[in-house]
């Protein structure tokens, strides 16, 4: 029976300790004797065994023999049978129940015959139930014997042995139950048991059969069980089915959890995985750890098909670790077997036999008795004790003992005695495991050699930018080698090495103080070695920095040291090197410092580490753990330093969060204690980040003191710090939700992009970031290797080894323990990490806000607003910098709409410091965003990894995990609402306490009160920590009449860095009470800077006073204002986190990532240490006078300015408001001079520019040094070839109307410049039209961005530049969308969409998650386009400069660094005026930066942003700029009045509108942009002639030409340094006049492929079927070239189905199949890695495993493409017979996928098509789906939980097109991949189609219901969306027809149109439509009046009823444009204020 639990007894703890014994005749002769014998020595040990509470029930006993064949034969025959010859049958006994045995056997026979056997016989066996005591009768069971055969006679031995274990197995797990007895004590062809609930005296009387004579054998094995259970159990006695055990197994429960989790990894050529899963578990329910372990070895033997001795030692190894004497043989031999299982350890000695082999084990540590003889006459007697068995001694010829880990062994067919050390010798002889060990050396070569391509060189294209290795030590080659030199080394572990970098002249130096610092720490250094290096083989720029690299060796000076010892003083020996040795005048790192490992790495290259690094090369260097590093730094400065693997880890990624991260552990310094360090040598290794570290470096510091100051295993270390999203998980358990909340609070998220490899020595392995942005793929081999990498391919595996193709998921870990020599799958160790501690029990200590909130006084709200004065008197408001605009545009939306409020074209207004208006410090800084380096995130599609909760208060130790830790507040989100805020402030809960910090001073005291104030709140902040506050709450509620506030950012800036150097910042929680922040860019920048919360309590008053005033519509409560407000907030919040890809509000805080723009050093150091503000400025005396403005504005002793209706302009222009470059004069001179092509009204133009200049823009800070002589402009360059420098902006046909786009395109084409396409596609009949090139309307920049819109191949062939849009100046780091409305026939047409369908343009992040993803993508554009210039636009930001230099090494050809103040594309206004920089300081840091690292002449740079003048032009080239990008300026040339409405589709003048009605208001012609552009390039021409340039090349980095301005408009400016802007090296030249390297193609498969079906695309032959070629990973972009000659000669039709079959095996390398045209077929045997049919466009990819892959190779289980595939599709097929990684068909919009799995992220964004995916997906699918459709299996995989459900639907399958489609398209899937799953399914079909789920978008679901209505024109148009090649000619005449422009239409108002004016107001409203705005209008026909008649009255006024005829028309025309010339000339003569009467008018109230 099996045990149950019982109160508190668990029979999981049942241990065995018995006696056994074992004899066996060596030569296989079979006797009674040997029976005989084994029943002595069992009764002899008696006393070793145990017997139960009525001292007559045995703790069990039993024997195992060998089948007496002739015993039972005899004994059958009695009764009539016959048995079958030996090994044709099996036999084993069974304990039943007595009254439901036949219901067991009727099982048993049902299980046999499912599996081609039958039962021949059952046999009752015949027992003396009288003799056993009263304990077991109670529990007897019946015993019944079974005889088995096969069902075929023919079946072989091997077959029938594979299924007798199965059936076994299966026996074991679906018959046993509460209900039904059923135990099966063996079932064998060679072995019998019999066993029982006995004493040793009973079992030969028990058990009548084996006091037979007939019964004999040659083998008995028996044992005598002392069990801690004493309980009675038949089951439990021993002998098992192939052992009896003597001992204990004390790793019990890892050693059985690991056999479990391997269950999901295992493959075997005997079993199929079906057949191993019904094995599953291995160790059977309920076993003691003898019975786990026979488990085990029966499993090993049969299923793993291992010898049973070699079964043996890989459980019970010898102690090989630390054994100098052990062959190397056999150390190779144990340290292989260790990869593969950990060591199951106890002190055991283990007898076994499988019929053949009979034998013992002793553990390594010999903590068992076994004594044996060997007779003459061949017997082997074995037992715990001598003298169990009668022996002459006259026969005995050997005594002897089992020694620690060696076996005893006889082999009774071959008939001898075979010793330890010959079976050991044979079994580590079985496999080369010397050479597998040596290969991980040589596969971590290979592999980094093959990812070349992911790394970077610097300038001399031969100096990488770092790759090296780490290892484990290889103790044999250096003791090798030392031993040459006349040095010995101690044993592993007993010294440390590492590496130093050192100076060639110093190193001596650094060398003593190196042994002085180990000295002082009771070390020492016995040996210091130069490793041999060959410098020849590396770069020179590599050489110029080249170290002297010093190898030590380190031993305590007290051999007695402990281990734990040494090593604790190892890190501090490190910690306090880094620290103390390094100087500017002494070079020293050191790169390891070990017992464990070591790395070797540099400034190489991958292919140079091997060469350059000699001891790589000797073959005597060994290890097990291989970690290797490509690196492509950003940053392009030689550092050997920098390179990679570190000392624990290698990193591909960025760490978003570094600042933050560093900052609190810094603060955390002063509060950390550690068991194992004392305060003094903690003290000593402060800081735990080091300065000058990279983020990967800092992240190492950080990963090293928590694995050994905070003794946490390293990978509790890691999901620390690299958690997964745990937050929006449901599907995540209990236990390790609780153990992540915990964590988080005691360490916040590191985060950003990120895989993270790591070892110790011990764990290896790799974790990966929250959202899987960065590719990790795995394979599992049969020999037990686990190879890792970016890439698959990169080492050479035979397909037949591999066993699992797998894929790293985000959040997710991979790890190998090689001590225990196990794969732990992340399930199992996070379960063990999860459990470490009591997580759940801690949380309770937990405080929520709805505790503080129930704790605290009640706060009536009401009562407060009902004190407060109306809105338009409150003080505060004009104190605080409220005005109409900031109420109206920000607030009011956010709390409407729950949202941010929307603007347009881009930021215009002067910086804040050039500002007049007093601006709030918040606008000093400018958010940073990801470009490039990292990825920023969709915080609304991919809301599951984002976060706004945090603990805050004060933290626990973090060395000493606890319940204190979670003695916190927890806040769901960072915004506070009055009522908390009231409630915080008198909190008493426990030792919690608040204190209130005063942010406002007496206004007395003027502007030098700031800074004593500063000092004032620092201190006081200072003293409530120490004296116990855990709240510290900064407050300017004092501020008033006679208080100034202070700014609130300033005020929190200076004490939150003040706490963090007094170490008090983690000991109390910093909320800011404040009424001056109020949009989410104040909250953001409060939040970066150090508040763990915000009352925003202004904000909620005014609401709540707007609402009681009856101001508020709708109106609110005060709930729903909050709510709203909070909902609206939250998401900006999350969407300035997502734009830098930091997905965690805990991690965003206090990260300051933000540059300051115009702020003074001195301000910076004090508030905002760590921020970069480059060009300096405003002090605080300006900040403190701003201030004091705004206080005096408020409380002058006047009326007007001091109520709240001002309203400065800071958004739109408004007259007497704050400047903006686009102001009405501004717009009317440029219009006029390119209407008219007057020079004049051009001098106009520039006059008014220029000064508008002066007050907006950096540039305006500069004049130029003009040549002491002017030259004659007749020698100047022509205007004609300067305009060639000029390029349209990338503005998509959609964010304009189609005949702005065209006219664009015409204009650049006639003067030789380039127009952009934009990210919208291109018509076909633009993108042919190439007949007159003057004439052309086709863009020469075609852009390519992340809603790979339209990017098919023929669009990329027709391209002269490829821009690549990784941010645009509007809203870097963000993300798109086109509405539906939007989405005319036409540009679905272009982007491959359905009209009506919404189409949303995500972040940059799916396919350039890195810098070496950009490489890849220029490499795939390259290969689409081999004569295309390939341009990566940017946005100025600090470090743009180095980004960009990674972009040259990218191999760019083209950089547009563009303005922080440019675009037409719609945007919230926190993105428009808070995110990116100057154009001035971006293209100026990008020239510098590229010249110091001698990449500038690689590229051209381009610069755009509000380029307007030829100043502007000539200072963007003296900057570094060759050419100059212009979006605005044309689009006011060609009618663009600057209204800010582009994002509402009511553009006026039909400029950025896709109105139909609108669009015919377009006026603009091609003229005007030329006009304007060559008047531009006179302009500039007279400016070169002043400074004495003749060619415009060599004005490009003459930044000396440039000084800052002796006289700026505005005093702030003055204050400016911009020295470092200007700065320039008179040497260099930027000028590419280096012969430029071809484009690093290399040997490339696919040429040799376009050579072979040349004839093909020549049209010589039709059809061709390639042979099988061989493929590897570095073949990237196979098919994107080849596509690219077939788009270039058959345009989008492509060549007819199947006209070339290309076949490949192997590993393909990234964009495998990028962009393939129509009539391409390949198929993959293999797989792939990223980007698998990026682009595909009509042709058909098979990828499929490879045919050598072993059966027990499952497809559906194995990742065999990686991430992102099918991004951007637009036609054709793929079919993948295996998972696919994240982000599968991700924006597909049209191509047809089956797969059989796909990760997270699945068809995100995907706007068309048809996916089916027969398996599991990952999360998120389908978020941001707007169209195709998408079938999915699903069978209780979760795929409704997984699903983002905000714009799908999910039906069944049920309709019959349904059905009849995903039939053939299963059916063909089948055909072409042999697909398994595909077949299983359509076995079952139509029945199976009820596991089908329907993905349905709801907008797609509409659109198609809407075409079923439409005309037939319409579907005609949508018919010809597949087919525009049918009518290719036809249709570009007749669309070109229909769109030309009429150079003079009559455009009709919309009110001319209207019927009497007199009719019903209601019906002329609905037919008025404000948002159609003006353009014409008619005259008010009244008799005409003189001026001088009508100045003198007002009878226009009084003409009441001809008032009112026109008064709704007239208010339907303004539209609150800004730029109102319906009013005056120079606008709105009122502020601006009429358009809201207007508007009041229209509505008739």
């Amino acid at each position: 029976m099996e045990m149950k639990k019982i109160g508190l007894y668990d029979p999981a703890w049942d241990k065995d300790s018995c006696g056994v014994g074992l004899v066996a005749s060596i030569d296989g002769i079979k006797s009674h004797k040997v029976l005989r014998d084994a029943e002595t020595m069992l009764v002899r040990m008696e006393h070793r065994g145990a017997c139960g509470s009525d001292y007559d029930s045995g703790d069990g006993a039993g024997v195992l023999t060998a089948i007496p064949h002739e015993f039972y034969q005899t004994l059958l025959a009695e009764e009539g049978h016959k048995l079958p010859e030996p090994g044709r049958y099996a036999t084993g006994l069974m304990f039943l129940d007595h009254q439901t045995y036949r219901t067991a056997e009727s099982k048993f026979e049902e299980l046999a015959s499912q599996l081609k056997m039958q039962v021949i016989i059952w046999r009752t066996i015949p027992v003396h139930s009288e003799t056993i005591g009263r304990v077991a009768r109670s529990k007897e069971p019946l015993i019944r014997q079974v005889f088995v055969v096969p069902s075929d006679p023919q079946m072989s031995q091997d077959e029938f042995e594979k299924l007798l274990y199965l059936l076994r197995k299966r026996g074991s797990h679906s018959i046993a139950s509460e209900d039904l007895r059923y135990y099966i004590c063996s079932l064998s062809t060679k072995l019998v048991v019999y066993k029982g609930q006995l004493n040793t005296s009973q079992v030969w009387v028990y058990f009548e059969d084996l006091k037979n004579p007939l019964y004999e054998t040659h083998i008995a094995i028996v044992h005598s069980r002392f069990s801690t259970n004493t309980f009675p159990s038949w089951e439990r006695a021993q002998p098992l089915r192939m052992l009896a055990h003597n001992g204990e197994i004390n790793t019990l429960r890892g050693n059985v959890n690991l056999m479990r989790a391997r269950e999901g990894l295992m493959r075997s050529s005997l079993y199929s995985t079906d057949e191993l899963i019904s094995m599953y578990p291995v160790v059977e329910s309920n076993m003691s750890d003898s019975g786990s372990f026979d488990n085990v070895v029966e499993f090993l033997t049969i299923a793993g098909q291992r010898s049973l001795p070699e079964a043996m030692i890989t459980l019970v190894p010898e102690a090989w670790q630390n054994d100098p004497s052990m062959s190397a043989a056999k150390v190779s031999y144990y340290k292989w077997s260790a990869f593969s299982m950990e060591p199951w350890d106890g002190p055991a000695v283990l007898t076994f036999t499988d019929g053949r082999y009979v034998g013992a084990i002793l553990d390594r540590n010999g903590l068992r008795p076994s004594r044996f003889y060997l007779t003459k006459s061949n017997h082997l007697y074995m037992a715990s004790e001598v003298g169990v068995a009668d022996i002459d001694p006259a026969e005995i010829i050997l005594k002897g003992r089992l020694k620690p880990g060696r076996m005893l062994l006889v082999d009774t067919v071959k008939g001898q005695y075979v010793p330890d050390d010959v079976i050991k010798n044979e079994i580590v002889h079985l496999r080369p495991t010397d050479e597998w060990l040596k290969e991980v050396l040589r596969d971590a070569e290979t592999m980094l050699v093959r990812m070349e391509h992911r790394g970077a060189c610097g300038s001399d294209y031969d100096s990488g930018d770092g790759a090296g290795v780490l290892t484990a030590i290889p103790h044999e080659f250096y003791q090798t080698l030392l031993a040459e030199e006349g040095h010995k080394l101690p044993e592993p572990g007993r010294y440390a090495t590492g590496l130093m970098f050192l100076d060639h002249q110093t190193y001596r130096t650094a060398e003593s103080k190196f042994e002085e610092l180990a000295s002082q720490l009771k070390m020492q250094v016995i040996i210091w070695r130069t490793i041999p290096v060959h410098s020849e083989t590396i770069g020179r720029v590599a050489r110029s920095k080249e170290p002297l690299i010093r190898q030590v060796f380190v031993v305590p000076s007290d051999p007695q040291m402990s281990q734990d010892e040494f090593e604790k003083l190892l890190y501090l020996l490190r910690k306090r090197g880094s620290h103390s040795i390094a100087s500017e005048d002494l070079r020293y790192y050191i790169c390891s410092l070990s017992t464990k490992l070591v790395v070797y790495k540099g400034q190489l290259n991958t292919s140079q580490v091997w060469v350059y690094f000699e001891d790589l090369k000797n073959p005597l260097y060994e290890t097990h753990i291989a970690i290797v590093h490509s690196r492509f730094s950003t940053n392009t400065f030689p550092s050997w330093e920098r390179a990679q693997p570190l000392r624990m880890l290698a990193h591909n990624g960025e760490i978003n969060t570094l600042r933050g991260n560093v900052n609190l552990m810094r603060a955390r310094e002063g509060l950390m204690r550690s068991s194992l360090y004392s305060t003094d040598e903690l003290i000593s290794m402060y800081p735990v980040v080091e300065s000058n570290m990279s983020d990967s470096g800092s992240f190492d510091n950080v990963v090293e003191f928590l694995t050994i100051a905070g003794q946490r295993s390293l990978p509790e270390a890691m999901i620390t710090l690299v958690p997964e999203a745990w937050q929006n998980d449901p599907s995540m358990s209990a236990a390790k939700v609780s153990y992540y909340k915990w964590s988080a609070f005691s360490m916040e998220p590191w985060d950003g992009p990120a895989v993270l490899t790591f070892t110790d020595g011990r764990y290896v392995g790799a974790i990966l970031d929250r959202n899987g942005l960065r590719p990790s793929r795995f394979y599992l081999t049969k020999s037990n290797h686990l190879y890792m990498a970016s890439e698959v391919g990169v080492a050479d595996i035979d397909p037949a080894e591999i066993i699992l193709k797998g894929r790293l998921k985000p959040g997710r870990m991979l790890l190998v323990d090689t001590v225990k020599g196990q794969y732990v799958p992340d399930d199992v160790i996070k379960n063990e990490i999860v459990h470490l501690r009591p997580t759940d029990e801690w949380l309770k200590e937990v405080i929520t806000i709805e505790q503080v909130l129930a704790g605290a006084p009640s706060f009536d709200i009401a009562a407060h607003l009902a004190k407060l004065e109306i809105v338009e008197d409150d003080k505060r408001l004009p104190m605080f910098g409220y005005n109409v605009e900031t109420l109206n545009m920000l607030v009011l939306p956010m709390v409407k709409e729950r949202k941010e409020a929307m603007g347009s074209m881009g930021n215009d207004a002067p910086l804040a410091c050039l500002s007049s208006y007093n601006p709030l410090l918040f606008e000093y800084f400018k958010q940073l965003f990801a470009q490039v380096t990292n990825p920023p995130i969709d915080p609304f599609r991919e809301k599951i990894v984002m976060s706004l909760a945090s603990p805050v208060g004060p933290e626990g130790n973090l060395l000493q995990p606890g319940p204190q830790q979670c003695r916190r507040l927890m806040l769901e989100q960072p915004l506070l609402s009055l009522l908390e805020m009231e409630a915080l402030k008198s909190i008493n809960l426990g030792d919690w306490k608040s204190a209130i910090v005063d942010m406002s001073y007496p206004a007395t005291k003027d502007v030098a009160g700031l800074v004593s104030e500063l000092d004032r709140m620092c201190q006081e902040a200072e003293a409530a920590a120490r004296n116990g506050a855990k709240i510290i709450i900064l407050s300017d509620r004092d501020a008033g009449k006679t208080r100034v506030p202070v700014s609130s950012l300033m005020a929190l800036g200076a004490v939150h860095h003040h706490l963090i150097r007094c170490f008090m910042r983690t000991q109390v929680a910093l909320i800011v009470e404040t009424g001056e922040a109020r949009e989410v860019h104040h909250f953001c920048c409060l939040l970066g800077y150090g508040a763990d919360a915000i009352c925003p309590y202004l904000v909620m008053e005014i609401l709540g006073k707007l609402r009681e005033q009856g101001l508020l519509d709708p109106p609110l409560t005060d709930g729903q204002i909050f709510d709203n407000m909070i909902s609206a907030c939250s998401r900006g919040i999350a969407k300035v986190m997502a734009k830098m890809g930091i997905s965690t509000l805990q991690s965003y805080k206090g990260a300051q990532i933000f540059e300051a723009v115009g702020l003074g050093v001195d301000v910076v150091e004090r508030c905002f240490d760590g921020t970069p503000s480059r060009i300096g400025g405003a002090n605080f005396a300006i900040l403190a006078e701003e201030a004091l403005q705004r206080h005096w504005q408020a409380f002058a002793d006047r009326e007007g300015d001091n109520r709240l209706v001002s309203n400065p302009g800071f958004y739109q222009w408004r007259d007497g408001g704050e400047k903006h470059i686009n102001d009405p004069i501004n717009i009317a001179n440029l219009q006029e001079a390119a209407r008219s092509k007057s020079e004049h009204a051009y001098a106009k133009f520039v006059e008014s520019a220029e000064n508008i200049s002066q007050h907006c823009t950096l540039r305006g800070q500069l004049e130029l040094r003009w040549a002491a002589q002017a030259i004659d402009i007749a020698e100047v360059e022509s205007a004609a070839s300067i305009v060639k420098r000029f390029a349209t902006g990338a503005m998509s046909l959609g964010s304009i109307s189609r005949e702005t786009h065209e006219t664009l395109a015409r204009a650049m084409n006639r003067i030789g410049a380039k127009s952009n396409s934009g990210e919208g596609g291109e018509e076909l009949r633009r993108l042919l039209d190439d007949e007159v090139p003057t004439e052309s309307i086709r863009s020469a920049i075609k852009q390519v961005a992340s809603g790979r819109f339209g990017v098919t191949s023929v669009y990329l062939s027709r391209a002269e530049d490829i821009q690549i849009k990784m941010a645009q100046g509007a809203k870097p780091g963000e993300g798109g969308e086109l509405p539906g409305y939007k989405v005319t026939e036409e540009i679905a047409r272009c982007r491959n969409s359905v009209p009506g369908v919404g189409l949303i343009s995500p972040p940059p992040h799916h396919d350039i998650y890195s810098i070496e993803d950009l490489a890849q993508l220029i490499y795939d554009l390259k290969s689409a386009n081999p004569r295309a210039r390939v341009s990566v636009k940017l946005v100025s930001e600090v470090g743009v400069g180095v980004v960009a230099a990674g972009v040259a090494k990218c191999r760019a050809g083209h950089i547009v660094i563009s303005g922080h103040d440019g675009g037409t594309g719609a945007a919230s206004w926190t993105g428009i005026k808070h995110a990116g920089l100057p154009w001035e300081l971006g293209i100026a840091e990008t020239h510098q930066t590229l010249i110091v690292n001698s990449l500038r002449d690689r590229v051209v740079l381009q610069v755009d942003g509000q380029l307007r003048t030829g100043r502007d032009v000539v200072i963007g080239a003296l900057l570094g700029a060759d050419e100059f990008g212009f979006s605005t300026a044309p689009l006011i040339t060609l009618g663009c009045i600057m209204m800010r409405k582009c994002h509402l589709n009511t553009c006026p003048v039909g400029v950025a509108t896709q109105d139909p009605e609108l669009r015919k208001k377009f006026e603009g012609k091609p003229e005007h942009i030329i006009n304007y552009f060559f008047l531009l390039a006179e302009e500039i021409r007279s400016i070169m002639a002043r400074l004495g340039i003749r060619r415009f090349q060599d004005l490009v980095g003459r930044a000396d030409l440039l000084a800052p301005s002796s006289k700026p408009v505005n005093p702030k400016a003055a204050l400016l340094d911009l020295t470092a802007m200007i700065l320039s090296d008179p040497n260099a030249d930027p000028r590419p006049t280096k012969e430029q390297p071809p484009f690093p193609y290399g040997e490339r498969l696919e040429s040799k492929v376009i050579e072979l079906v040349q004839p093909v695309i020549d049209g010589k032959i039709k059809q061709l079927e390639l042979e099988w070629q061989k493929i590897r990973n570095v073949d990237r972009t196979f098919g994107a070239t080849l596509s690219y000659y077939i788009s270039l000669a058959y345009n989008e039709k492509g060549l007819p189905s199947n006209s070339i079959h290309i076949r490949l095996r192997g590993s393909a390398g990234q964009s495998f199949c990028a962009f393939l045209a129509h009539g391409v077929t390949v198929t993959l045997e293999g797989d792939a890695n990223d980007y698998v049919g990026k682009g595909l466009s009509g042709g058909e990819i098979i990828i499929r495993p490879s045919p050598q892959a072993p059966p027990e190779f499952r497809t559906e289980k194995s990742v065999i493409v990686g991430n992102v595939c099918l991004y951007g599709a637009t036609s054709g097929r793929m079919f993948v017979c295996g998972q696919t990684g994240e982000r599968f068909a991700v924006r597909n919009s049209g191509s047809t996928a089956v797969c059989e799995g796909v990760g997270d992220h699945g068809c995100e964004y995907m706007t068309g098509g048809t996916v089916v995916i027969l398996g599991a997906t990952g999360r998120n699918f389908a978020a941001g789906m707007s169209g195709g459709i998408a079938y999915v299996l699903e069978r209780n995989w979760g795929f409704r939980q997984k699903c983002n459900m905000e714009t799908i639907d999910l039906d069944p399958v049920s309709d019959k097109n349904d059905i009849l489609f995903l039939h053939g398209l299963l059916s063909e899937f089948l055909e072409k991949t042999g697909s398994a799953t595909a077949a299983e399914l359509l076995s079952n079909w139509p029945a199976c189609t009820r596991e089908f789920i329907k993905v349905f978008p709801k907008e797609y679901r509409k659109a198609l219901e809407d075409i079923k209505v439409k005309s037939p024109k319409f579907l005609q148009y949508q018919a010809s969306l597949d087919n525009d090649y049918k009518e290719e000619e036809n249709e570009r005449t007749i669309v070109t027809r229909q769109h030309s422009v009429d150079p003079d239409p009559r455009v009709d108002d919309i009110e001319d149109t209207l019927p009497d004016p007199n009719m019903n107001s209601k019906i002329l409203r609905r037919l008025l439509d404000k948002k159609k705005g003006f353009t014409r209008y008619r005259r008010i026909k009244t008799s005409y009046r003189k001026a001088e008649k009508r100045m003198t009255d007002w009878n226009e006024i009084y003409d009441y009823k001809e008032v009112r005829r026109g008064i709704q028309v007239q208010a339907a025309r303004c539209m609150d444009c800004g730029v109102p010339f319906c009013q005056s000339q120079y606008g709105c003569p009122l502020g601006n204020v009429i358009p809201k009467w207007n508007d009041l008018v229209f509505q008739v109230r």
